[in-house]
């Protein structure tokens, strides 16, 4: 990402960027070696992935065959079901998501149920992609904005190791900083914090509450974000779907368009777009305010499918 981010509008790269397919097409053998690569360098050790040979697969087959037809008899005679003798679960392991954001620049991840994360720099998420259709159950390690999509049967959860954060569908912003500190961040919704391993009541946070954990004192401090003056908002109000801050601006479903006239308004400089490249699409994130113009669109265009051209002194969307 850091490479593209910094090589994309280069002239040399131009005509390979242009004519390259959305999808390539690779040696059969390619995704078994990226795999390997990818684990090596995550996990830093890499998985033992075997192929077995259709006849070793066929020799397995009737192996199994041959055992399940003489537990089936075995049970007619011990009257035992066969169902009880063939009872053994092998646990599915899971297998692991994990993001981390570049040192310096924030990263954007829109997760399968249609919830959206955005990562701070240095932020590392992973989750077990097998399970989380069903728990919904992120671990986070750093700063992590996140915009829920709302689900009353499956609650939401952030899991910081000593605690846990749960909601429903809501804007938050979860802080897992060393040392067993926690801080969240309520923007609108409804969540609630729990501290894993202990007997102790749930905290449930309001709209513009901040939770603040002191692992010296170990209590759980609950303070209102706008009376205490900590990220103040600058625009009163949410309007349509976006609310402003010191340090950050945070939309909720917004129409791109507004979110680009609002982009174009705080940073002076002209953004320019097809109409039919916009339309109908809505935009769910928060922008901090140190981060660059061009890191914001190139966020925004990667996520819709769309296209940044620099032009003129400003930027097309197209």
């Amino acid at each position: 990402m850091d490479w593209l981010l910094e090589n994309e509008n280069a002239a040399i790269w131009a005509q390979d960027w242009e004519t390259a397919p959305e999808q390539g097409a690779y040696p059969d053998t390619y995704a078994t070696e990226m795999l390997q690569e990818v684990y090596a360098h995550t996990f830093a050790k890499q998985p033992r992935i075997r192929k077995m040979p259709w006849r070793s697969i066929a020799a397995a087959a009737s192996v199994l065959l041959l055992t399940g037809l003489f537990l089936w008899q075995q049970g007619k005679r011990t009257g035992t079901p066969a169902s009880t003798a063939l009872a053994t679960t092998t646990p599915v392991k899971p297998i692991w998501k994990v993001y981390q954001a570049p040192t310096g620049k924030t990263l954007q991840l829109q997760l399968a149920d249609g919830s959206s994360v955005v990562l701070e720099p240095g932020a590392l998420l992973q989750y077990d992609s097998l399970a989380y259709n069903t728990n919904r159950e992120v671990m986070l390690k750093g700063k992590g904005l996140f915009n829920v999509a709302a689900s009353e049967a499956k609650p939401f959860s952030v899991n910081t190791g000593g605690f846990i954060t749960t909601a429903l569908g809501t804007s938050f912003r979860v802080a897992s900083l060393s040392g067993n500190n926690l801080q969240v961040r309520l923007y609108n919704g409804k969540v609630k914090v729990r501290q894993t391993g202990r007997q102790v009541n749930d905290v449930y946070l309001k709209p513009g509450e901040e939770l603040v954990y002191d692992p010296h004192t170990g209590k759980m401090l609950v303070s209102d974000l706008n009376k205490s003056g900590k990220i103040p908002a600058l625009a009163g109000h949410p309007h349509n779907g976006v609310q402003e801050y010191e340090d950050c601006i945070v939309f909720d479903n917004t129409p791109l368009k507004e979110v680009l006239a609002l982009l174009e308004q705080q940073y002076h400089v002209p953004i320019t777009y097809e109409q039919r490249a916009v339309t109908r699409i809505y935009f769910s994130g928060k922008v901090m305010r140190a981060d660059s113009l061009e890191l914001i669109l190139n966020t925004i265009v990667r996520i819709n499918n769309l296209a940044l051209l620099s032009k003129n002194g400003g930027y097309l969307i197209k």
